[in-house]
């Protein structure tokens, strides 16, 4: 099972996460837990790039991280009657 939350800061959802995860535990299910961010330049590097090479750069970086959660995602969407896991996404950005 996949779950994705998404929202501003400050609205409780790493306090829904936790409640969540602790459901799941109490039935002894396993909870795995991606929290994403954006992708942003180091400062001290952001001066060597051009606006429209970073723009390149987070794009071929977004794509590779897409790429990987829905690989990530399908795993946790098999079906396996001997063990029951569930991802939760947060802030993820699809």
């Amino acid at each position: 099972m996949v779950i994705i939350f998404e929202g501003p800061d400050n609205v409780g959802k790493s306090t829904q996460i936790d409640m969540l995860r602790k459901a799941f535990h109490d039935f002894e299910i396993s909870t795995q837990v991606i929290h994403c961010s954006n992708f942003k330049f180091k400062t001290n590097i952001d001066d060597k790039y051009t606006t429209e090479t970073k723009a390149k750069v987070i794009e071929e970086m977004s794509k590779r991280y897409y790429t990987k959660i829905m690989q990530i995602m399908n795993v946790y969407n098999t079906k396996d009657d001997n063990y029951e896991s569930v991802l939760i996404l947060d802030r993820s950005h699809l």
